[in-house]
C-alpha cells in the first residue's frame, strides 16, 4: 500500500513539473513611465482595458478618464467604483481620483451597512525612465446606510 502511494506521488510530481516546464514567463514591460497607471496620475488611453488577479478591472473611457471596478468584490456583495480624471498631462501630470466602496455582507454595530468614499489629487513626475515619483493629497469619509 505504501509503495502504491509513493508511486502516485512520484507520478503526480513528474506530471506537475512537466506542465510547469511549458509555462512561459510573465513579466512587466513598459516603454515610457506614462505606461504605468496603477498608483500614479497617468490614465489608460481611450479603449484600453487592464484586468488583473489582485488589481481592479480598468477601462479607459477617454484619454483623460479611467474607470476602475473590482468585479470579485461585487460577488461578495461589496459594490465598488473608482474613477480618475487627468487634468494636466506633461512633465508633471495631475489627476483627480475618487472611489466608492460599500459592503452589504454584514451590518455594523449600529445595524447599518458600512461604506467609504475617498477623493483627492494625484501628482506624478517621471524621475527616470524606470522611476516615477507620485504623491496623493486627499481624504475619505466613512458612512453607513440602513
Amino acid at each position: 500500500m505504501m509503495r502504491r502511494n509513493q508511486g502516485r506521488k512520484l507520478w503526480g510530481t513528474l506530471a506537475t513539473l512537466f506542465v510547469l516546464s511549458g509555462v512561459p514567463q510573465a513579466n512587466a514591460y513598459w516603454t515610457e513611465p506614462t505606461d504605468v497607471i496603477e498608483g500614479t496620475a497617468y490614465n489608460l488611453r481611450e479603449g484600453e482595458l487592464t484586468i488583473g488577479i489582485f488589481s481592479p478591472l480598468q477601462y479607459g473611457v477617454s484619454d483623460a478618464l479611467t474607470l476602475r471596478i473590482h468585479p470579485v468584490l461585487g460577488l461578495f456583495l461589496t459594490p465598488n467604483l473608482g474613477a480618475q480624471v487627468e487634468l494636466v498631462e506633461g512633465p508633471v501630470t495631475v489627476s483627480l481620483a475618487g472611489s466608492y466602496l460599500q459592503t452589504f455582507l454584514n451590518r455594523d454595530d449600529r445595524d447599518g451597512f458600512p461604506g467609504r468614499g475617498e477623493g483627492g489629487v494625484v501628482l506624478s513626475v517621471p524621475i527616470h525612465r524606470t522611476v516615477i515619483g507620485t504623491t496623493y493629497i486627499g481624504g475619505g469619509q466613512q458612512f453607513r446606510t440602513l
